[in-house]
């Protein structure tokens, strides 16, 4: 009688990547490379794919350690990441867990891949797969979105999860008012620091030609632009009634309009006695684009209920046109028909998203009687004369939504910023 032989089934594709991905020590990282494409595609297979749902922890133990290896090993975790969401989609949860517990340092970089599976969940599996973990998942996201070091769209891919998770939101309204508020008081923070920075440089400049507050400045504009988008992102996500609740109706969005624009008085600055905190023309724009981002996310999201914000909201657009003319070295005059014309066009947008709400005070604002910022006069008054076609067609629109709609009444807001 012949032995009995015990026959040892062949191991999966999947168990081999994770075997080989797991095995201790300092495997090559062409070896490490090569197992992680075959990782992924084992996950592509029915088998596999069966596997990792019975197992996800085998996957995601591994995929953490792929995280320290070197920058073309970590590099293959996104996509892993990503293929093993759409294995137990809709079932994120463990997945979720796994990034919560991964924190923001190391698992930021699988943050716009965590959005996107997001995305591709109903709303009923979404609540279901965030809801134990939501407040963690947003505060992880908002930390990624103000990290100066994350991609330029991590505010707008902030603001296209958020204003999915609005049951959600519902449920967490103290969280929410929190966070509102805790971005209010660090805008209106660095707005201060600006100001304060900005005129002692101004005072030193005039005194003994001391060099002014350049560094401060950038860091601090940079700081600026992920903090406003992110407050845009949040209103955005949040929705009018319950951002409206959170923001103390009016209040904080006074407060923070008004201290970008007093931020923005100094870091674009229309005369010589304010360049003690002046930006380069290029980062001058790329602040200026932030603020205008945050003015259309929250008039996107007012409506009507943005009319109190109007003086402040149309004053941070005109800011580029003073960005424009210090690019180009230039009088806001000799301006570009299409700078100008482009200008005209968002402030056109900002009142057409105020509807018939529109304040009274708008012709005065559009029309230059109002200061941009203190003691900065507005621009527009010079470009009266101005005939150009595409310049004269945004000004006959904006005159036209005037006379239609500027005859709400808008009761008066608390006195904050620049143009109170």
């Amino acid at each position: 009688m012949q032995p009995t032989v015990a026959v040892t089934p062949p191991m999966s594709k999947l168990g081999a990547a994770l075997v080989e991905l797991a095995r201790p020590g300092s495997a090559p990282a062409a070896k490490k490379l090569a197992a992680a494409s075959k990782l992924r595609s084992a996950l592509g297979t029915t088998e596999g794919a069966a596997q990792a749902r019975a197992s996800p922890g085998s996957v995601l133990d591994v995929l953490g350690r792929l995280l320290h290896g070197t920058d073309a090993v970590r590099a293959q975790v996104p996509p892993l990441f990503g293929s093993l969401g759409a294995v137990l989609s809709p079932n994120l949860g463990p997945l979720l867990d796994w990034v919560v517990a991964l924190g923001g340092a190391t698992g930021s970089a699988l943050y716009p891949q965590m959005i996107e599976l997001l995305a591709g969940l109903s709303p009923e599996q979404m609540v279901a797969s965030l809801r134990p973990r939501f407040v963690p998942i947003v505060d992880l996201l908002l930390g990624w979105a103000l990290d100066p070091s994350s991609p330029a769209a991590a505010c707008r891919q902030l603001a296209n999860a958020l204003c999915r998770f609005e049951t959600l939101w519902k449920a967490a309204e103290p969280f929410g008012s929190s966070v509102v508020a805790t971005l209010a008081r660090d805008i209106q923070g660095e707005a201060h620091r600006v100001s304060a920075a900005a005129e002692a440089a101004a005072d030193a400049s005039a005194a003994n030609g001391a060099a002014g507050a350049g560094k401060l400045s950038l860091v601090a504009a940079r700081r600026l632009e992920r903090l406003s988008e992110a407050y845009g992102a949040l209103a955005f996500g949040l929705g009018r009634d319950l951002f409206l609740g959170a923001a103390r109706g009016a209040d904080l969005t006074f407060a923070v309009l008004g201290g970008l624009l007093e931020a923005g008085a100094w870091l674009c600055p229309a005369s010589e006695a304010r360049q003690g905190a002046a930006l380069p023309a290029a980062d001058a724009a790329s602040f200026v684009a932030a603020a205008s981002d945050c003015v259309f996310m929250l008039a996107d999201t007012l409506r009507t209920a943005f009319a109190p914000h109007h003086a402040n909201g149309a004053a941070l657009l005109l800011l580029r046109l003073r960005t424009a003319a210090s690019g180009g070295n230039s009088s806001v005059e000799a301006l570009p028909s299409g700078s100008v014309a482009h200008t005209l066009g968002l402030l056109n947008r900002l009142m057409l998203a105020q509807g018939a709400a529109l304040p009274t005070a708008a012709p005065r604002h559009f029309l230059g009687g109002a200061e941009v910022a203190r003691g900065v006069p507005s621009p527009l008054p010079a470009l009266r004369l101005r005939s150009e076609p595409a310049v004269l067609s945004k000004l006959l629109a904006a005159h036209r939504h005037i006379l239609l709609h500027a005859s709400a009444p808008v009761s008066a807001g608390p006195p904050h910023g620049p143009l109170a």
